[in-house]
Order: structure tokens, then C-alpha cells, then sequence
């Protein structure tokens, strides 16, 4: 499957609850935070920099405060690093309960964006829940000026 086309790779979860809890174990958050720091400290796109940097702060927003009790008055933030950690770590092969999926193409009209549905889209990874499936679709600016030479909104 395709969207806007880029591939779209497509989970199955037992519960978004579970893979919920899962996503923010502390091993998970400690395994995101140092994948975050060594990327950062090799990339030199501003855009891509800033966009790390908004991941990090609600990362640790995530991890000082909880994920209910932040999701809460930072819905959209928490909602994009859930997001970027469930990509980054199905990318990585990380430990992450999926299951093969049974679904194969995306409802229309699409489920809000994001694990939360909070609709909220940021760069880089962008996923859409529907009936315990996951669908992923990768895209970081940098990706687009690899595709192009240059970079576009």
C-alpha cells in the first residue's frame, strides 16, 4: 500500500492499550532518548535539527510527567514522539508487540492521525489506528531532499 507515494507499512496489535504501555516502558523511552541524541549529533539540516529537538522535549515531558498525565494538556506532542518512537522502533527491529496484519488498505475516511488520534501531523512518521491495525507511513524533510536536491514544505 501507498500514500501520497510513500509506502505504507501496516501493524496488527493486540490493543492499542498494550502497545501503548509498551511504547513507553522505561527501557523503550531510554532506547528512543539515545537513538535521539546519536541523530542528532549527525545531522546538520536545520529543519530536521529543530524537529529533533520538539521530539526530545516532549520525550522528556513524556518521561518526567507519564504518559496520562501529559497526554492530557499535550495531546499533539505526545501523540508525534508515540508516533516517531513506534517508527523508530519498528525500523531499528526493536521488541515491539506486533502481529501480522489482516487489514491491507486504510479506511476512507481516514482515522484521526496518530496512536492517540489526536489528528495532530508534525514531520517525519505519520500513523492512522483502525481496528487494531497500524498503518505507518515514514517522511522526514530530509527524505524529500534526498528525493528532489532540495528542500520542500
Amino acid at each position: 500500500m501507498t500514500l501520497k507515494g510513500r509506502p505504507v507499512d501496516i501493524y496488527r496489535v493486540e490493543s492499542r492499550e498494550y502497545l501503548l504501555s509498551c511504547l513507553v516502558s522505561s527501557p523503550m523511552l531510554h532506547a528512543y532518548q539515545q537513538y535521539l541524541t546519536e541523530e542528532r549529533a549527525s545531522l546538520v539540516d536545520a529543519a530536521l535539527i529543530r524537529h529533533l529537538e520538539h521530539l526530545r522535549q516532549a520525550l522528556q515531558r513524556l518521561m518526567l510527567e507519564g504518559l496520562s498525565a501529559c497526554s492530557g494538556s499535550h495531546l499533539g506532542d505526545i501523540d508525534q514522539v508515540l508516533t516517531d518512537i513506534f517508527a523508530v522502533a519498528t525500523w531499528n527491529g526493536w521488541q515491539v508487540p506486533v502481529l501480522p496484519p489482516t487489514l491491507h488498505t486504510l479506511p476512507e475516511p481516514r482515522p484521526a492521525c496518530g496512536l492517540l488520534a489526536s489528528g495532530e501531523v508534525g514531520s517525519g512518521a505519520h500513523v492512522w489506528f483502525h481496528a487494531n491495525h497500524i498503518f505507518l507511513s515514514r517522511d522526514r524533510e530530509i527524505d524529500r531532499i534526498a528525493d528532489t536536491g532540495h528542500w520542500r514544505p
